[in-house]
């Protein structure tokens, strides 16, 4: 089993190069073989667990309260799809996976 964090940034560029980022970002994780729907989040919760996963990799912090996507799963080795769609308006997403030590 492998633990993975995943995570959608629509502001990226917002926040980092003033510009134009979406503002609200919806992440789905799917599985390849079969595109059975595993798990899904849709607006991120602030939790010290989640924040120590981002300290280990070295990402940046998400603003708490943010409409970013994130999750945090333990996973079987396997092909797997994350596929993010933006709520209403357009925009740059970022989206990162890792592989959490």
């Amino acid at each position: 089993m492998s633990v993975g964090k995943i995570r959608a940034a629509g502001n990226f560029r917002r926040r980092r190069h003033g510009g134009r980022g979406s503002k609200d970002r919806h992440l789905v994780l799917r599985i390849f073989s079969g595109d059975r729907l595993l798990i899904e989040n849709d607006n991120w919760v602030d939790s010290a667990e989640m924040r120590a996963a981002w300290t280990r990799v070295g990402a940046f912090n998400l603003n708490a309260g943010s409409l970013d996507a994130a999750l945090l799963v333990t996973l079987p080795p396997g092909a797997y799809g994350a596929q993010v769609g933006a709520n209403g308006g357009d925009g740059v997403t970022l989206v990162e996976v890792y592989e959490l030590p």
